[in-house]
């Protein structure tokens, strides 16, 4: 099978400053997602989140980080420039190699793409942990948001600018709370994992509580960064297991 440009780039295994990272499972049916926060690649940091939690899972994975800090909204490079050809482009890769079994799994700025995306996608199930669930500039004002203030002027200034212009960030997919309140042909799940103690992620895990598919979850201890001692949590990687269908459910 001859390969994308994303494969060409990431080959099989994770190199440091690429944006997708890939490796094939011969025989499964099932890929698991994983989408990166903004610090992954940094100095210091791993290339990309849930790497080393998720090696051990019998599917295929791939692992995806945001190399325009444009919330997945820039695209990803080989697969498409906005985050609609990037989604469309990701599972054509996947239904090409007979995957048919999706999960999304992302955190922080990654969860808001494992959840817009796989929206899109129509997956079996995604599961965001600490998730931004609104890119509204009058929510995050509101809740005390300012996180990544220059990359969130760029995000809106490309939603502001005419047709012709791209990359155009699809303002349509900001807040979550408008789009995951139609749910997709699929009846994909959302699973939400957060701290209730973190005032800002709590702030954006209520503003898509009560819609269809979607489910809380509140872990205490950590903050925003409660995911390092989620996906240690022998529960947590269960449940992980069960929507690859690893184990039965």
């Amino acid at each position: 099978m001859a390969q994308t440009p994303m494969e060409r780039e990431a080959g099989e295994g994770l190199q440091p400053g690429k944006a997708i990272g890939a490796h094939w499972r011969a025989g499964s049916d099932a890929a698991l997602v994983a989408f990166s926060g903004f610090d992954a690649g940094r100095p210091g940091r791993p290339a990309f989140h849930f790497r080393r939690a998720t090696r051990h899972l019998p599917v295929t994975r791939l692992y995806v980080r945001d190399a325009f800090e444009a919330w997945f909204h820039d695209g990803l490079p080989g697969l498409g420039g906005d985050i609609v050809a990037a989604t469309d482009g990701l599972m054509d890769m996947l239904a090409a190699r007979g995957i048919s079994r999706v999960v999304f799994l992302g955190v922080s700025s990654g969860g808001y793409a494992a959840l817009a995306m796989g929206w899109l996608a129509g997956v079996t199930c995604v599961k965001a942990i600490s998730p931004r669930t609104t890119l509204d500039a009058e929510k995050c004002r509101a809740w005390g948001d300012n996180r990544r203030p220059e990359a969130f002027a760029r995000l809106h200034a490309r939603a502001a600018a005419g047709p012709g212009s791209p990359p155009r960030s699809r303002d349509e997919l900001f807040d979550l709370a408008d789009v995951l309140a139609m749910p997709n042909a699929a009846g994909t799940r959302y699973d939400i994992y957060y701290d209730p103690e973190n005032a800002i992620d709590h702030a954006h895990a209520e503003n898509i509580a009560g819609l269809p598919h979607v489910r809380l979850e509140k872990v205490s201890g950590g903050g925003h960064l409660v995911g390092r001692r989620i996906m240690r949590e022998p529960w947590f990687m269960a449940r992980l297991e069960r929507a690859l269908a690893i184990i039965p459910s």
